[in-house]
C-alpha cells in the first residue's frame, strides 16, 4: 500500500507526521477535533488540514497542540 503524498513537497515526510499527531489526538477520547482546534485558536478545518498534511505545520503550531492535549486528559 502506497502512502499518500505530501502536497507542499511531494515527499512522505509531513503527511507522516501529521498523521502521527492526529493518531495521538485520537488516542484522548476526550480530544476531540473541535475542543483541541478551540483550545488551539484556530478553526476545526484548519487543524483538519493540518492532520491531513495539506497545510504546514510550524514550531508554533505543534506547541499549541501540545498544550490543547494536555489540557483536554
Amino acid at each position: 500500500m502506497e502512502k499518500e503524498r505530501c502536497m507542499r513537497c511531494g515527499g512522505k515526510g509531513w503527511v507522516e507526521g501529521a498523521s502521527a499527531l492526529r493518531a495521538k489526538r485520537l488516542r484522548i477520547k476526550e480530544a476531540t477535533l473541535r475542543s483541541v482546534a478551540r483550545l488551539m485558536k484556530i478553526s476545526p478545518a484548519y487543524l483538519s488540514d493540518l492532520e491531513r498534511g495539506k497545510r504546514d505545520w510550524n514550531a508554533d503550531l505543534i506547541s499549541r497542540f501540545e498544550v490543547a492535549l494536555e489540557r483536554s486528559r
